[in-house]
């Protein structure tokens, strides 16, 4: 049940009340009992919509009914019908059906007939007018009357000798005036107006004073108040809700929100802060409670152990409460989510960006302004700079990304579309993955399967986004044991994973470059150097990846020699291994160059000419040169040469906002590893006449790329 939305129908006992309100539904109960009503009475409950009017209604009749002689409870429901006619002729209708029950007395049947027989002449007499007029208008059906029906006046008369002489009183209740359109709330009035003097007959009104105030002032404009008083003689207020016992009932339901919840997603001391700051403001009725609770309900269900609990909830209160700074924050992630950049630009920007801010709280009442700019502070360490708070380095987005809180740019979406995007890896499919990463076969399958699915919004693979949150999690919460067997399986599988689809940002970040990040962080995480180097030497003894090992093995001993003789800042002390590892660093990859040139293999390495770069460099023979010439020897194996040699060069003119891209094979490069260059030109030109349809799409763009630049030289640069 505590898992269940929350039903807007009010309360019927007052044993459910959790909001203290019995009290006084007792008080006004006594009240309706004691009251001197021979001539009638009105009594009102006043209360703004969603305060609980009619659960207060619903106590009061409970209270009423155990009184030692109950009265008659007539709930007239004016919503049902329309115009001044129908609910005339419905209330005479209604009315006359309560006092006709099987189990009531002889005269209350008797009654029952008269009322039905006024309400048969009210029906006669058409429109709603005042009593004083209606004896007129029943004159106009003098037909009726010589049939044998009384006039007005005398079945009135009989009525009120009835009442008087009753042993029960009736009470007449109806609810929901306020939401009635002005016409239907002045015919209520009216009718109220018309019939409140029957003798012992009490009425209790439920409204909003202010609504229907400005109902009756659209026909009497400035003295709806005034009409108002003169009908309802004893108004009474419905207390404010107590907010202790509010908040211990939100507090309650929101238990039941985050039932499962991780306890890694859930912080008490980040949800009272955006509580109290924020959210409370918003929380005034018990119809506040449940449209909250119910809006937070349903988004979570879905997203349960994949966000930070606390961050959902503070967005659902903007949904809910502040819609127009809800629909703002979900189309504006670049302005809210992150952090700011800490160039002078940047730092400039930001300051701009106030303004953008502050128009977007004025699109809110100026009464929800505070609360709505405090939440927003909570939740964006972006927005709160913009108004004096901390200034948060970059490097904090790895710790948001793995707490998965909203101001993480990479999780941001997640909260507004209310699910995982597809292709994006959930955190209970991350956890999945993890369980497997003790053992490095069934972690390698696993990451060979992702790098084969579609990536998120269909672009690039699995594998990019679930590199970039592995991250996360080797920074602290990863245990040393499994360092080694993530390593195997990365460097089992890493050439798998490295596909052009996955290259990102403006200088094509491919996964080689996440897997070099990972190696760099896990390998961190065991403390001696010399266990770094064994594990290392371990992962890569039998690895089937050429290019990633090969690749990580340079970036490693560039950390000591710098790179491209380039010197590199990394003191001796701060680099990963030691010195002393670089040689046997080096015959590990060059091990896992010669395998696979042995198992016919390496033509089919990622980026093949940055492999026959570095065999060449590690090699002290011509085997990379041979097998190069065994390549160049078909059409297959040159295409796949040239392919292994294609690299995008980027450029920008003056206006561009875009780079222009131009792919490139450099022929000087291509006669390094091949001898016979001639021949191997001629049989790239006849590839390119005949076109075979075996070649793939970027073997076609790299003997096109390398003919143009054999014959345009003048058209390239280096």
């Amino acid at each position: 049940m505590r898992n269940a939305l929350l039903s807007d129908a009010p309360l019927v006992r007052p044993g459910d009340d959790r909001l203290d309100r019995r009290r006084f539904a007792e008080s006004l109960a006594h009240a309706i009992l004691r009251i001197d009503a021979d001539e009638g009475f009105v009594f009102a409950l006043y209360g703004a919509w969603g305060s609980g009017k009619t659960t207060v209604l619903n106590f009061v009749l409970h209270f009423l009914n155990e009184d030692a002689r109950p009265p008659v409870v007539v709930r007239f429901n004016p919503w049902w019908f329309s115009g001044s006619h129908d609910l005339l002729r419905r209330f005479f209708d209604q009315l006359a059906a309560v006092l006709k029950e099987r189990r009531a007395a002889k005269a209350r049947r008797f009654l029952g007939r008269r009322m039905r027989e006024l309400g048969n002449l009210a029906r006669a007499a058409g429109p709603l007018t005042p009593w004083s007029a209606l004896g007129a208008a029943v004159m106009e059906f003098s037909g009726a009357l010589l049939e044998g029906k009384k006039d007005v006046d005398a079945a009135r008369a009989r009525i009120n000798d009835l009442l008087l002489h009753s042993e029960r009183r009736i009470v007449i209740v109806i609810d929901d005036i306020d939401r009635l359109t002005s016409d239907e709330v002045r015919d209520v009035f009216r009718l109220v107006k018309a019939v409140a003097d029957f003798p012992r007959t009490i009425y209790l009104l439920s409204f909003d004073p202010e609504a229907v105030v400005r109902a009756l002032d659209a026909f009497q404009p400035g003295k709806g108040e005034g009409y108002l008083e003169k009908i309802v003689q004893s108004p009474f207020t419905l207390p404010v809700p107590d907010r202790p016992l509010l908040r211990r009932w939100l507090s309650e339901q929101i238990e039941g929100v985050l039932s499962g919840t991780p306890k890694d997603l859930w912080n008490d001391t980040e949800w009272g802060n955006v509580y109290y700051d924020g959210i409370d403001h918003f929380i005034r009725t018990p119809r506040d409670v449940k449209r909250y609770i119910n809006a937070c309900r349903a988004s979570y269900a879905g997203l349960r152990g994949e966000v930070f609990a606390s961050d959902l909830l503070a967005v659902e209160a903007l949904r809910v409460f502040v819609p127009a700074i809800h629909g703002i924050v979900a189309s504006s992630p670049d302005l809210f989510a992150g952090t700011p950049g800490r160039s002078a630009l940047d730092q400039q920007n930001h300051r701009e960006d106030k303004a953008l801010y502050d128009g977007f709280l004025g699109a809110v009442p100026v009464e929800h302004q505070d609360a709505a700019k405090a939440i927003l502070m909570r939740l964006f360490p972006r927005f709160a700079h913009a108004y004096g708070g901390s200034m948060y380095d970059p490097a904090f987005q790895a710790q948001w990304r793995q707490a998965r809180r909203v101001r993480a740019p990479e999780v941001f979406g997640v909260f507004f579309q209310l699910l995982v995007p597809a292709g994006d890896i959930s955190n209970l499919e991350m956890a999945s993955l993890l369980e497997t990463a003790s053992n490095p076969a069934e972690f390698a399958e696993q990451l060979a399967l992702l790098a084969s699915q579609p990536g998120p919004g269909g672009q690039g693979t699995r594998v990019r986004p679930f590199l970039d949150r592995l991250r996360d999690y080797t920074e602290d919460s990863l245990p040393p044991e499994r360092v080694a067997p993530i390593l195997r399986a990365l460097f089992e599988v890493g050439d798998r994973l490295a596909t052009p689809a996955d290259e990102t940002g403006e200088f094509g970040i491919g996964n080689e470059r996440r897997i070099s990040w990972l190696v760099r962080i896990l390998l961190n995480r065991l403390p001696h150097k010399h266990v770094r180097v064994r594990v290392l030497l371990d992962a890569m003894q039998s690895a089937s990846s050429p290019f990633v090992v090969s690749w990580e093995a340079h970036r490693l001993e560039s950390e000591h020699h710098g790179n491209y003789g380039q010197p590199d800042q990394v003191p001796p002390e701060d680099c990963t291994i030691p010195e002393s590892a670089i040689p046997n660093l080096r015959q590990a990859a060059l091990s896992a160059i010669e395998r696979a040139a042995s198992e016919r293999r390496l033509e089919a390495a990622p980026q093949l000419g940055y492999v026959l770069h570095r065999w060449r460099e590690l090699a002290s023979s011509s085997a990379p040169q041979q097998y190069v010439a065994s390549l160049a020897q078909t059409d297959e194996g040159s295409a796949r040469l040239l392919d292994g040699f294609l690299l995008p060069q980027q450029s920008w003119g003056l206006t561009d906002r875009v780079a222009r891209v131009t792919w490139r094979v450099r022929p000087s490069e291509i006669r390094e590893f091949v001898a016979a260059f001639d021949d191997f030109v001629k049989r790239c030109r006849q590839l390119a006449l005949r076109a075979p349809e075996w070649l793939t799409p970027t073997q076609n763009r790299a003997i096109e790329a390398f003919l143009d630049e054999l014959d345009n030289p003048g058209n390239y640069r280096d």
